[in-house]
């Protein structure tokens, strides 16, 4: 199944391009230890206890760290999903071991759980919208790393049929594939996807930054070639119905580094549609 396909529009300069990624299998969906409720008490493998069991722990030791209310299984019922973790340490603002929860508004039971493919964050957070075109609503879990480059993780969750499993994963975190390298005369050309478009950019020419780590001379002349600029992970991610179908696209922002973490060449954003092959 092939997930979002979609043009990229720069902020850097005006280009569009074709881009893909795969998604997951049901095998690798099952990796995300996913939890489902069942009828009779069933052991676990994963976690060593039954599922009921698995629920208790997660509810009685877990904090919740973000709520809504939606039709997220298809059944018809509206339902409170539950985002939980626990601190990395006493008084840490950094969860880990992260639960997505789904409880009946009726009866109050929990009706399912996933545990996302998701290190931990901070801040965590969840939206939902219908990514899939199916009319039910999907789950975007928000995770920020703390780093200074201002990554976050994104993951986005189907609980359709109250089967829950990832449709947006880490690898898709890593958003469009964006190298590059520096040219004489203070240009750097930038290079997009598997395609390889291209463009080229101007670079300050003032040798403040540049000169002082010896990448150009005065004169523009490049005096080392070994400095490659790339794409970071996503920093941004919202969902928005961008061309009014009543299915949201993902749009999605990289930020492209230069020299280091501290050059920041430009952005490239980008909105992604679901597709399913075939």
């Amino acid at each position: 199944m092939e997930l979002f396909k979609g043009k990229m529009r720069g902020t850097i300069a005006l280009f569009a391009m074709a881009c893909s990624f795969i998604a997951i299998s049901e095998v690798h969906a099952q990796t995300g230890d996913m939890v489902q409720k069942t009828t009779t008490e069933t052991t676990s493998a994963a976690q060593g206890k039954t599922s009921r069991s698995v629920y208790d722990d997660i509810v009685q030791r877990g904090e919740v760290l973000a709520s809504a209310y939606g039709d997220v299984d298809g059944d018809g019922e509206e339902e409170k999903i539950l985002l939980m973790g626990n601190r990395f340490t006493a008084g840490s603002n950094y969860y880990t071991k992260l639960y997505l929860l789904t409880r009946s508004m009726k009866t109050g039971n929990i009706e399912g759980a996933i545990r996302p493919t998701l290190g931990g964050g901070y801040n965590c957070s969840m939206r939902l919208a219908d990514v899939t075109g199916n009319g039910v609503a999907d789950i975007l879990i928000v995770a920020p790393t703390g780093g200074s480059g201002g990554i976050i993780d994104y993951r986005i969750v189907d609980f359709t049929d109250n089967n829950p499993r990832e449709i947006f994963t880490a690898d898709d975190n890593q958003g469009i594939q964006i190298s590059g390298e520096y040219l004489p005369d203070y240009k750097v050309r930038i290079v997009f996807g598997q395609k390889e478009q291209e463009i080229i950019m101007d670079v300050p020419a003032d040798l403040g930054f540049y000169g002082y780590l010896g990448v150009y001379d005065e004169k523009g002349a490049l005096l080392q070639d070994y400095h490659h600029p790339y794409g970071q992970y996503l920093s941004g991610l919202i969902m928005l119905d961008t061309d009014n179908d009543e299915v949201a696209e993902l749009v999605t922002t990289q930020r492209i580094v230069g020299l280091n973490n501290t050059d920041t060449l430009g952005y490239v954003r980008a909105v992604w549609r679901y597709t399913v092959a075939g």
